[in-house]
């Protein structure tokens, strides 16, 4: 599996190129300060720190001590994140789905009777 594969998949669920940069520089490194993260990346603060704060929200990455040192999560555990999301999605739905089909129905047959 190539690294650009692997990038697809991080811009299919929703992650922007400076976040799977990050993730792959902490994936290669290990766990790094942020201002290492962001001298090597060139990144503005600012940038970095809103970046770094949605990768860990979303699981990602970690983060341990003070000054806070980042380290990526196992791309393993980000696939079993995603499974586990997906899934809980599908059941949402699933649970839903006589009432989605009932409004399917009654829409079709107001609004698609003249066509």
């Amino acid at each position: 599996m190539s690294k650009e594969y692997i990038q697809k998949i991080f811009i299919n669920l929703g992650f922007n190129k400076t976040e799977i940069k990050i993730y792959f520089y902490l994936l290669k490194e290990g766990e790094k300060k942020a201002r290492d993260i962001g001298k090597v990346m060139k990144l503005y603060k600012q940038q970095l720190y809103r970046s770094l704060k949605k990768m860990e929200k979303r699981n990602i990455i970690r983060s341990v001590g003070h000054p806070a040192h980042f380290s990526a999560v196992s791309f393993d555990n980000i696939l079993d994140f995603v499974i586990k999301a997906n899934l809980e999605e599908a059941k949402h739905i699933i649970q839903k789905k006589e009432r989605l089909l009932s409004g399917w129905r009654s829409l079709k047959e107001k609004d698609f009777s003249g066509i």
